[in-house]
């Protein structure tokens, strides 16, 4: 049985409850069902069940929790929130609540709310890595390129090996232009979750490096997971153009672009005869 249905059972202390106990879990445990098999609506309605049933218990903490994490997967953020910032009323020190508020804000472009969730939750537990690394990717993203070190520097102590302080330090190596030092790092993150993005990350280092056939592998690699992923196209046209293979170069550029990249960077891999063309169509 799951910890939080054990603990709904050791907050029923009154026998008259028992029936009711077991239609609540029941419903909980149907939930979670449903969420393992990514099945948002019904297990938004199931929590919503569940917490219906018994709407004074202090466990509802949970449930809400989840409901609000389950709206932010279905894509009602503004919904979400307003589910979240009823469980933080009931826990305001859960520091659960506050990274999955602070994941809803990030969402709805409310960035120094999410910060200042982020902040709070670390004055409660400052050895927590996933929040501190979602802290320091905010103030990269703010400008707040000393503060998001401070972060790396923190997770350098705190967690080590863990696949947020490799992910970190090889997102500021590579702003930094160390792109050598970066590719270790992107390497620990890919033995354990070999994202296409990541692969991708890596491939530029080995471009921005001279590694031609690593990055050749690590777009493979990446295109192999998401066939439809702009930046790797993008950077197959960059190796290409560096392997004197223009026309190569230029399909994958516009390939990149009709998967969404910029138009603006894939125009140094498209010949000027034809951008000529295409402005005069």
């Amino acid at each position: 049985m799951r910890p939080l249905f054990l603990l709904i059972m050791m907050l029923a202390a009154v026998s008259g409850l028992k029936a009711q106990l077991t239609v609540t879990s029941l419903e909980a445990d149907s939930a979670f069902a449903a969420i393992d098999r990514r099945e948002w609506d019904r297990a938004d309605s199931l929590l919503v069940l569940a917490i219906s049933a018994r709407p004074t218990d202090p466990a509802n903490v949970l449930l809400l929790s989840n409901l609000g994490m389950i709206r932010h997967y279905r894509g009602l953020d503004s919904l979400a929130l307003v589910t979240l910032d009823d469980a933080r009323r009931i826990a305001p020190r859960s520091t659960v609540i506050l990274a999955n508020r602070a994941t809803v804000l990030t969402s709805l472009g409310r960035t120094d709310d999410a910060l200042a969730d982020y902040d709070t939750l670390l004055d409660l537990d400052p050895s927590q890595p996933r929040p501190r690394y979602q802290r320091a990717l905010l103030r990269l993203s703010k400008g707040l390129t000393d503060a998001a070190r401070a972060d790396a520097a923190a997770l350098d102590t705190i967690a080590p090996e863990s696949l947020e302080r490799h992910t970190l330090r090889a997102a500021l190596l590579s702003a930094d232009g160390d792109f050598e030092e970066a590719i270790p790092h992107y390497t620990e993150v890919i033995k354990v979750n070999p994202q296409p993005e990541f692969y991708s990350a890596r491939a530029m280092c080995y471009l921005m490096t001279d590694r031609l056939p690593e990055a050749a592998e690590d777009i493979s690699q990446g295109l192999a997971l998401d066939p439809t992923d702009p930046e790797l196209y993008l950077y197959r046209a960059a190796l290409n153009k560096l392997r004197y293979r223009p026309d190569d170069a230029e399909a994958d550029a516009r390939q990149a672009i009709a998967f969404g990249i910029d138009p603006r960077r894939a125009a140094p891999f498209i010949s000027t005869d034809q951008k000529h063309s295409s402005r005069n169509k």
